[in-house]
């Protein structure tokens, strides 16, 4: 993997085809015991035992076999995943994708994360074209360390990326941010004491579920968080609900 020689996906499917290939070869070892002893075969206890181990610590997902059933060949005794490291789908559209610097990694949290509890960096492994056509969403995957078993496998979760990182960046609070029936979205700004100007921004990206970057204002705008829907609602009444840019 240092070398560049294989990605880290074909390293473990690698790894996987190994065991399997492992446990056939055992499975065929002790049926060539039965055939070579075919009267053991009548006394359960005499059987041979087969050990079989997972390539990895994980948690069982599905058991498909029950004591004393007669097993096919290649067929799957039992089904289960690994929780350390894990890894984090996030679906996105190419475009989105190629603005991102996916070297930096991401943040990864709870949906509901409790207070005080900080994200965790995944790592960024590989990208995949989606199968739906009519979506064309990219499916990222970042490699996300678990050793506490904080997540677990299929868990919904929040994933926060990056963009490249600029010179100056506009950030304001999200409740700020105010969106007309058209999907404008909108700002507004104390410009008096008593005077309130709507003024159309254009939004870059969130940071995290509570701010984004927007441009369109001056740094030193006084911006409106509380109250904007009150400000959209009387303006709209008092015009008749004609909108009026003010670009």
């Amino acid at each position: 993997i240092d070398a560049g020689a294989t990605s880290l996906r074909e390293l473990q499917e690698a790894r996987e085809a190994l065991t399997r290939a492992e446990v056939a070869y055992r499975f065929a070892r002790a049926r060539l015991q039965l055939l070579n002893h075919p009267q053991a075969a009548l006394d359960s206890a005499k059987l041979p035992e087969v050990e079989v181990r997972a390539p990895f610590d994980g948690v069982v997902q599905q058991v498909g076999t029950s004591p004393g059933s007669q097993i096919s060949d290649g067929a799957p005794l039992l089904s289960f995943v690994q929780t350390n490291p894990l890894w984090v789908e996030v679906p996105l559209l190419p475009e989105e994708v190629a603005q991102l610097d996916l070297a930096r990694g991401a943040l990864v949290y709870e949906l509901s994360p409790a207070k005080g509890v900080k994200a965790r960096i995944a790592r960024f492994v590989r990208r995949q074209p989606g199968a739906d056509a009519r979506t064309l969403q990219t499916r990222l995957y970042f490699q996300l360390d678990n050793p506490d078993n904080r997540f677990l496998p299929g868990q919904k979760v929040r994933a926060t990326l990056f963009y490249p990182r600029q010179a100056q960046q506009l950030v304001i609070p999200a409740a700020a941010l105010t969106i007309d029936m058209f999907g404008g979205t909108w700002v507004y700004e104390q410009t008096a004491d008593t005077v309130f100007t709507r003024r159309r921004v254009q939004v870059d990206h969130f940071v995290g579920a509570d701010s984004l970057v927007v441009r369109g204002i001056a740094p030193d705008s006084r911006i409106v968080v509380t109250g904007v829907s009150e400000l959209f609602g009387s303006e709209f009444g008092n015009f008749g609900g004609e909108e009026e840019e003010d670009d």
